[in-house]
């Protein structure tokens, strides 16, 4: 038997992937290369956004015809948690497994009729094991303690459930052990890891420190402003201990202003996350602060705008998302009155303006500069690398291969990357536009 996956969305839908393929692997369920040549179709799916919707759904019935020649369909991730009425309607016999359920998946496989499993026996978080990447992603906990009034996100992946310590260090060494040389610990809101069972997420960070052995790189994922404040100041001081650990922060702020702030249900204000930031950069001056911002919530006046793009324009940001809010099902922001898309895209450009502003400048800042670079991702001609804070540098060399560590010095700066050559070497002259990391706007 053979089965084909198809996976969209975040780093935690690519974990439970990576988890599902290892369940496949263990019943001697192999992998196909193509939806033509399997028995068994997987679509790990995406509902943050209703474009990821309107992809999804239009994906799912182009593989209708597949369906109907007798194929079984087995659609698992978010949209089959928060939107199960969605999928049956478009596919009446498709098998539904939820990011809870991911170990009834053989079950879902070898059924001979449609497999529902949307509520486990007991919850817990899935870890995937490493098979020779250079980067090896982890989500440590699923879910999350908050409720935004935008999130469906909610709705699919429940409240906080985190991974024993002890297994996910364990993980951790076996990847360091087999290859790995970027370890990144991924979560909804890495910052309430194991607050459901007593320890904190710094509790886990020494026990890695202190207990894997190797030389590799550690980053840590997305922290909301309110879950990162209590334990920031031992965070900055692991980072400044131990240079395993990117100087890298995902911080999400959303919104530059507080009203709006409240309305999403955000636990935090506009204050308490520059507050966090300053601290950052005062013990950690060149550490990177990457951040998400909603442009059009419900309830957006101009002013607020304009403190977002203020915000922006204070804090300078290494990295920012730009998102148009769009409406998601059975949340409460759904129901409120909406702002016109036509707002929304004027918004959007114009705080991707104000972004590529303020990043551009804190990345010309770096050219001239020598670095040592971690080598992670072969791109086009060329590879990506990863500076000590996390930022991209983009090198055109065919014989640089991932997991290597080498000096660069800097010789370009856009908005959103470097671009660097070997130290050793003369300036290149091909062009960059093959390897280049994408943009994370819409």
């Amino acid at each position: 038997m053979k089965a084909y996956m198809e996976t969209y969305g975040c780093a935690a839908n690519v974990v439970d992937t990576n988890v599902v393929k290892g369940f496949l692997k263990e019943a001697g369920i192999e992998l196909a290369q193509s939806p033509a040549e399997a028995d068994v179709l997987i679509i790990n799916t995406c509902t943050v956004r209703d474009e990821t919707d309107i992809r999804i759904c239009k994906r799912l019935n182009e593989l209708k015809a597949l369906y109907r020649r007798g194929k079984k369909v087995i659609v698992m991730g978010c949209l089959a948690a928060a939107q199960p009425a969605l999928v049956k309607e478009l596919m009446p016999n498709a098998s539904i497994i939820t990011p809870d359920t991911l170990d009834q998946i053989i079950a879902a496989v070898k059924s001979p009729s449609k497999y529902v499993a949307t509520r486990p026996q007991e919850r817990r978080v899935y870890i995937p094991k490493h098979t020779g990447e250079v980067i090896y992603t982890i989500s440590v906990s699923r879910g999350c303690l908050g409720n935004c009034a935008y999130c469906i996100v909610k709705r699919a992946r429940g409240d906080l459930v985190s991974a024993d310590m002890d297994e996910v260090v364990k993980a951790v060494k076996d990847a360091v052990k087999s290859g790995a040389k970027e370890i990144r610990l991924t979560s909804q809101d890495l910052a309430v890891y194991g607050l459901d069972k007593g320890f904190t997420l710094v509790d886990l960070l020494k026990k890695i420190s202190r207990e894997v052995d190797g030389k590799f790189k550690i980053r840590l994922g997305m922290m909301n402003p309110n879950s990162l404040a209590p334990i920031l100041d031992d965070v900055l001081n692991m980072m400044s201990s131990d240079e395993r650990f990117y100087r890298f922060f995902h911080i999400p702020v959303q919104s530059g202003d507080d009203e709006v702030l409240k309305m999403m249900r955000r636990k935090y204000n506009v204050s308490l996350f520059k507050h966090v930031v300053w601290k950052i950069r005062k013990q950690l001056p060149d550490a990177s602060i990457a951040t998400d911002i909603i442009v059009g919530f419900p309830g957006e006046s101009e002013e607020a705008f304009r403190h977002t793009l203020q915000l922006i324009d204070e804090v300078k940001p290494d990295k920012v998302h730009v998102a148009r809010y769009t409406p998601r099902p059975h949340t409460p922001a759904a129901k409120l009155k909406q702002i016109p898309d036509s707002v929304k895209k004027s918004r959007s450009e114009l705080l991707m303006r104000k972004v590529e502003e303020v990043t551009l400048e804190r990345n010309l800042a770096l050219v001239g500069k020598v670095v040592n670079i971690l080598l992670v991702e072969k791109k086009g001609e060329g590879i990506i690398g990863r500076m000590d804070n996390y930022k991209p540098v983009v090198v055109l060399d065919p014989q640089l291969k991932p997991g290597d560590e080498v000096p660069v010095v800097i010789d370009k700066a856009k908005s959103i990357y470097l671009m660097g050559r070997l130290v050793s070497l003369t300036k290149q002259s091909l062009p960059y536009a093959e390897c280049l990391p994408t943009k994370a706007s819409s």
